[in-house]
């Protein structure tokens, strides 16, 4: 073997070896207070102690640059110990408050699970505030004002999941409706674009009874989508109209026509000269009458396999 080739590997070899006796010293010195501030964290000390917790994340971050940089030992562990010591602390501080702003924390819960700080970010963001407070005067010592900011916080926080379920399922019909009012569209379609709305306030306050009963409030909604585009589209053809851009005989002429294809399908010659009614009436019939054509033929179907 050549001696640079020799040298290469003598030189790696070296390289190796320091490299895993620093990961070594590295896992020794730092390993005791990163499980420390994995406990806290599992603790969910982030929320509920974040005065210590976040001072063990400085001393932590400070230790970690200043081994890096080779700096002073005795100062690495210095501040290795005041981090392990704040995660501790907060570790603590967690357990306890889950106890004494337990009802804060589920209602938190539940906003989340109603993704609040998506659908009502300032709501979420207000509430969220006020549970830091608490959380904080908790830490202080100071109960009176942890107890109170609590109070305060769960109340957000309950507010802030029935809007945040309002908004998922009202929102489509709200934004409709609020688009027929800001086009100024009210007057063309009153009757429908206010059934929209009454269909919207049903829904509405229902979730408000009982904010997790969804199925029927989920149905009016749909049906004020409904009616709010059917308002949008009426709309449109009456401004269309005024505009002089299309004309009501030419409207009702499309419509007929329309009808009519549905009446020859059905093999019906409709009548329009008295308007749609006695064609819609003639089609209504026929469809009456389908159910009782489907019996007739199971019951046919099943005398000739007798037959068989």
């Amino acid at each position: 073997m050549k001696a640079p080739c020799k040298a290469v590997i003598i030189l790696t070899t070296l390289f190796l070896t320091a490299l895993g006796v620093a990961q070594d010293l590295d896992s020794t010195l730092f390993g005791p207070t990163e499980d420390l501030r994995l406990e806290a964290e599992q603790a969910n000390a982030v929320l509920l102690s974040p005065r210590s917790y976040l001072a063990g994340i400085r001393k932590f971050d400070q230790a970690k640059s200043d081994f890096a940089k080779n700096g002073n030992p005795d100062r690495v562990r210095k501040n290795l110990d005041k981090a392990s010591e704040a995660f501790r602390t907060a570790w603590r501080n967690a357990e306890a408050a889950k106890l004494t702003l337990k009802t804060g924390i589920e209602s938190r819960a539940a906003a989340q699970t109603a993704e609040a700080a998506r659908l009502v970010a300032s709501d979420w963001l207000a509430a969220e505030k006020t549970f830091n407070a608490a959380a904080l005067s908790l830490e202080s010592g100071n109960l009176d004002k942890a107890q109170k900011k609590h109070d305060e916080a769960n109340a957000r926080y309950r507010t802030t999941e029935l809007n945040a379920i309002r908004v998922s399922v009202l929102a489509e019909a709200w934004r409709l409706i609020a688009e027929v009012e800001q086009q100024k569209l009210d007057e063309f379609v009153p009757q429908t674009i206010n059934r929209a709305r009454q269909l919207a306030e049903q829904a509405n306050t229902l979730i408000i009874e009982d904010r997790y009963a969804l199925d029927e409030p989920q149905s009016l909604a749909g049906r004020a989508v409904y009616e709010a585009r059917h308002a949008l589209h009426i709309a449109t053809i009456v401004r269309r109209i005024e505009a002089e851009e299309t004309s009501v005989e030419s409207l009702i002429l499309s419509r007929e026509s329309s009808l009519r294809d549905i009446a020859t399908a059905a093999n019906i010659e409709p009548d329009f000269s008295a308007g749609p009614d006695q064609a819609s009436t003639d089609i209504i019939l026929l469809l009456e009458e389908i159910p009782g054509l489907r019996s007739d033929l199971k019951d046919r179907d099943a005398l000739i396999v007798g037959l068989e």
